[in-house]
């Protein structure tokens, strides 16, 4: 009986770890909207002054696995990270699942949203979809606007323009009314 009992457990057992799941990492589809790598720069002017940030960090998610019964919900992600302007500025642009971008310019002060969907996740954040756009003669295609409540709020960051493949090509400084443009080398 004990011995029945052991090689049933033992069955149990090598079942549970042979089970074998397969996550297969952030695809290099999404990373349209998560442009730069390490040791880019990224400049952006307000037609009277010029600021620079290099990336310092960049981070794609990889294809993984893991032994279980249960099935996991796969998180992949990848993002990259700005160097700081004046102690003032930092971007950090993440992007989860593929869709779920999380952009930060100004520590703590997010703009969270779903690509694919055109949704905000925050009822205090709009979001506009453009098709294309131009900007000082440059198109620019699949364009986002992102913009916070400034009525209710006091946002740093009022609005991004963010397009594909170019990550954030204007911002506008909500507090120093200040609209930043991309300088594109």
């Amino acid at each position: 009986m004990k011995y029945s009992v052991f090689i049933l457990f033992g069955t149990f057992l090598i079942g549970l770890i042979s089970c074998k799941h397969e996550c297969e990492g952030f695809p290099d589809s999404s990373l349209k909207w998560i442009p730069y790598r390490l040791n880019d720069t990224i400049r952006y002017t307000d037609n009277i002054d010029s600021i620079e940030f290099v990336v310092i960090d960049f981070y794609k998610s990889g294809p993984t696995d893991y032994r279980g019964i249960y099935e996991i919900d796969c998180m992949t992600e990848a993002y990259y990270l700005t160097t700081k302007y004046k102690d003032y500025y930092q971007i950090k642009e993440t992007c989860q699942y593929d869709t779920e971008m999380m952009i930060e310019i100004i520590s703590m002060e997010l703009f969270e949203f779903d690509i694919e969907d055109k949704i905000s996740f925050n009822d205090s954040v709009k979001l506009r979809y453009l098709q294309d756009t131009i900007i000082n003669s440059i198109k620019y295609y699949e364009v986002l606007i992102v913009s916070k409540d400034t009525i209710n709020n006091s946002p740093n960051i009022a609005w991004i323009m963010k397009a594909n493949d170019m990550g954030i090509i204007e911002f506008y400084d909500f507090k120093l009314k200040r609209k930043w443009r991309i300088i594109n080398n």
